[in-house]
């Protein structure tokens, strides 16, 4: 199982790394692509096709690290790839979610999607804050944050 795992995990670095050139510094952002006309979005939410570096490369600094990368495989293998990560939320990164970066973290996912021309299903059925703070101490910590997500996973069809 070790094996299979391990394989699995080295063919996925194979095709995110791809399009890497072997004289590119890896320490260096990834250099703008070309214009392109926009991909059509994911259907039902589910991420299409070879994986890319910015699919791994959460934060965006041109390297991928293990947690990155634990994610990113996460994602693609569950089909949970628009779920946004905890640090979506935790803009003060003070490793807590208030109330404030809550709501304007949603406002911003709906832009994004709006102007993506996703369909906003389900927004009026989000979980309050109140909701996801279990132990309601007015903040949302990782492990709340992340059992909010595990029941949204288990909703979906």
């Amino acid at each position: 199982m070790k094996l299979k795992t391990t394989l699995l995990i080295f063919a996925s670095l194979a095709m995110v790394f791809s399009s890497v050139q072997a004289d590119d510094d890896p320490r260096q952002p990834p250099a703008a692509p070309a214009a392109t006309p926009p991909a059509a979005p994911p259907a039902m939410g589910r991420m299409m096709g070879p994986p890319t570096f910015a699919d791994f490369d959460a934060n965006g600094d041109g390297c991928i690290n293990a947690e990155e990368f634990a994610a990113g495989w996460n994602n693609r293998r569950t089909g949970n790839a628009n779920m946004p990560d905890f640090a979506d939320f935790d803009t003060d990164q003070d490793g807590f979610i208030s109330e404030q970066e809550l709501n304007a973290g949603r406002a911003k996912r709906i832009t994004e999607r709006a102007a993506e021309g996703r369909q906003m299903r389900n927004v009026a059925k989000a979980a309050s804050f109140a909701d996801i703070d279990a132990n309601h101490d007015g903040k949302i910590d990782p492990e709340e944050f992340a059992a909010h997500q595990l029941q949204n996973r288990q909703q979906r069809p």
